[in-house]
C-alpha cells in the first residue's frame, strides 16, 4: 500500500487506502462495519424496549418461552412466504383489471 498524501483530508486519505484493498480485505472491512451497525441497531432496539417497559413488572423466563412458543405456533398455522408477499403487488395489477373482473364475474354471482 502506498502512503497517503499528507495534504489530503483524513477522509480522502482513508478512501485512497480503501481503494487499494484487495477483494478479500474489502469483504472483511464490510463485515466489520456491518457488525458494528447491527450492534448499534440492536442497542437502540433494546433501549426502546427498556423505555416502553418502564414501570412494568419483568417477565419471567417461563413467560418469555410461552410467548415465543405461541408466536411460533401462529407462524406454523398461517405461514406466508416471502415470495407471496413480494409478488402480491405485481399480481394485483392483473387481479384488479376490468378484464379479470369480467372473467370471474360468473363465479361471484354463484354465491
Amino acid at each position: 500500500m502506498t502512503i497517503p498524501n499528507p495534504e489530503k483530508t483524513p477522509l480522502e486519505q482513508l478512501l485512497t487506502l480503501i481503494d487499494q484493498l484487495s477483494p478479500a480485505e474489502l469483504y472483511a472491512l464490510r463485515r466489520k462495519l456491518d457488525n458494528k451497525i447491527w450492534g448499534d441497531q440492536l442497542e437502540a432496539l433494546f433501549s426502546r424496549i427498556d423505555e416502553r417497559n418502564k414501570g412494568l413488572p419483568p417477565l419471567s423466563e417461563e413467560e418469555i418461552v410461552a410467548i415465543i412458543k405461541e408466536i411460533r405456533q401462529e407462524l406454523k398455522v398461517s405461514p406466508v412466504s416471502e415470495t407471496a408477499l413480494l409478488s402480491e403487488q405485481s399480481l394485483a395489477k392483473d387481479w384488479l383489471s376490468p378484464d379479470d373482473e369480467k372473467a370471474w364475474s360468473d363465479l361471484s354471482n354463484q354465491r
